[in-house]
């Protein structure tokens, strides 16, 4: 297992997104730091069979830089229509694989295609990746790969789908991500950094005081910081099946407690836009103030507003001491006064989303009242009934991890998206 950092940086307010590269190396040669390589991906949407490619972003790349034609993934069954320009190494048997094509990308081209989007090259997304950096004196050049998928063989289907998946890709490095459909307003920079050295050796620690002094260097707005563990093929292939065990799992206690009575009246995984019976409508009711009301009804059971112990997404989390896991609960009423409460439970190598309420009418107190009881109840059963399971399937998780939220780079990923 190799285990790494990641800290998630947002630049839009020190340097526009066409100047991030050279800003980046400027910064790196004040450390002396060089990357040893550097990778990028470019998809475009219209595929390279179209006749009228030449005129598309990705035409009007390998016009003006022919040496990217060497790099073009053409489009495949699953993405019919995207065309990918890229050098980063395919996926095989689980682990990444090199291209054997020779790197011809300088910084200086990648420069120049940068400051080209998103006119006249308007690619879907753009990434670019200094690659093993020398942050502590030494690095791997082997990358790691932080997610189960499925082997995707390029030779049956054209191109393997996550040779431009940056996510995936673990290393000393820095990622300059953007997909262009989520807006202009966020320049993510990503740091990376292993630190699997520094948990054998006990210093894990003091190297994160040194990570948070280098990520200081390069200025913007912390958006989140995480730990992702990478795991060899077969391990994966374990977490992978205990997966689909904790899925089965899930749905056999989720028919049971269908069977029980709750507070609301309403069975557990009953479906949405049951009401309760003789509900009042109140006029007046603020679901604004829900939040504050979560907060003081989910402290009794243990879970805290944005939890000092957890990074990123958290909203209402606790830290199970039986087995070392994350718990995260988030209520959200929606517009119409129909509330959804979300279930997520996270350890260094598997993540589960579990609804467990979704689009129930909310229009006064007493209903929210009545849903909260209900709630209650099902972290009850959750922690009694659903945590051992996972404690067999998955096993503990070690003290040294530090636990976030959020939605990338989980081994063995298990999501019920019914209530």
């Amino acid at each position: 297992m190799r285990v790494f950092i990641s800290i998630t940086q947002d630049l839009k307010k020190a340097v526009p997104f066409q100047r991030m590269l050279p800003y980046i190396l400027d910064k790196l040669k004040e450390q002396s730091l060089t990357p040893a390589r550097y990778l990028f991906a470019f998809q475009d949407v219209p595929n390279t069979k179209n006749q009228l490619f030449s005129k598309t972003s990705m035409g009007k790349l390998v016009k003006a830089f022919p040496r990217f034609e060497d790099y073009l993934w053409p489009h495949s069954e699953q993405r019919p229509c995207e065309t990918t320009a890229s050098n980063f190494p395919a996926v095989s048997g689980l682990t990444y694989v090199q291209q054997g094509i020779p790197n011809a990308i300088t910084p200086e081209m990648l420069t120049a295609v940068a400051e080209k989007i998103p006119k006249p090259y308007s690619f879907y997304s753009s990434t670019i990746l200094l690659d093993a950096i020398p942050w502590f004196g030494d690095s791997n050049p082997e990358p790691a790969l932080s997610c189960g998928i499925q082997d995707v063989p390029c030779a049956t289907d054209g191109m393997n789908l996550y040779n431009a998946e940056c996510s995936f890709y673990q290393s000393d490095s820095i990622v300059l991500a953007k997909c262009f459909d989520y807006g202009t307003n966020y320049n993510p920079m990503h740091l990376r950094f292993e630190v699997t050295p520094f948990i054998e050796t006990d210093m894990l620690e003091q190297m994160d005081e040194q990570i948070e002094k280098i990520s200081a260097l390069f200025g913007g707005k912390r958006r989140m910081k995480q730990m992702v563990c990478c795991f060899p093929p077969e391990e994966i292939a374990r977490f992978d099946a205990a997966a689909k065990q904790m899925e089965l799992f899930l749905q056999k206690r989720s028919e049971a407690w269908a069977q029980l009575p709750m507070p609301s009246g309403i069975p557990f995984d009953g479906g949405a836009y049951q009401s309760v019976a003789n509900a009042p409508k109140n006029k007046d009711f603020q679901h604004r103030n829900t939040a504050s009301y979560f907060k003081k009804i989910l402290k009794e059971n243990g879970f805290l507003w944005h939890h000092p112990k957890i990074n990123g997404y958290c909203d209402f989390g606790k830290i199970v001491p039986e087995g070392n896991y994350a718990l995260n609960i988030s209520t959200e009423l929606r517009r119409g006064d129909s509330l959804h409460i979300y279930l997520r439970c996270s350890g260094y190598n598997f993540f589960i989303s579990h609804v467990l309420a979704s689009d129930r009418p909310c229009h006064s107190m007493y209903e929210l009242e009545l849903y909260t009881s209900d709630l209650k109840k099902v972290i009850q059963l959750w922690e009694s009934e659903v945590v051992p399971e996972i404690r067999r399937l998955f096993g503990d998780t070690p003290d040294w991890y530090a636990h976030s939220i959020h939605y990338d780079n989980y081994i063995g990923c298990t999501i019920r998206n019914q209530p």
